[in-house]
């Protein structure tokens, strides 16, 4: 027999994309740049440096398009809620064994009108629209869950 969720809940995709896209391109030019200045310090012949800058430069461009489609793809789950457990992808977590709903917000979550609940150390339902208040829904299943 197939259980059937009780409530499932999307991330904001643009939440968690941007900040990513804005790391990497922070992250990439500050190695491009480190890369440059290595150069400018070695003396190797033109047709080299310019080698090596292409080189980083694909790499960087490389690393880049996987983190952000690994991103996309993690911000395409959803939380899918079953009367004892919430599943997130592969992870789960029974809602006997949280430890607290701790409510979260960061520079990042104002932006995009977004916040975090934490449930342990290591499941957090990130990227929740702030629309979608289930504080008060998860605080009631895991309470329901307890007693019985």
């Amino acid at each position: 027999m197939v259980e059937n969720p009780q409530y499932i809940l999307e991330q904001r995709r643009i939440r968690a994309i941007v900040p990513r896209i804005v790391e990497f391109t922070c992250l990439g030019i500050l190695f491009y740049i480190g890369v440059v200045a290595n150069l400018l310090l070695l003396s190797f012949e033109e047709s080299t440096n310019d080698l090596i800058k292409l080189i980083s430069l694909i790499l960087l461009l490389i690393l880049a398009a996987v983190g952000i489609a690994i991103n996309v793809r993690r911000s395409s789950q959803k939380y899918v809620f079953y009367a004892n457990r919430l599943e997130f992808g592969p992870k789960g977590i029974f809602l006997k064994d949280v430890t607290k709903v701790q409510y979260k917000e960061n520079i990042w979550d104002r932006t995009f009108h977004t916040y975090s609940i934490e449930l342990t150390p290591y499941f957090v339902l990130r990227y929740l629209p702030v629309e979608k208040n289930i504080t008060n829904y998860l605080t009631q299943m895991i309470a329901y869950n307890r007693r019985a």
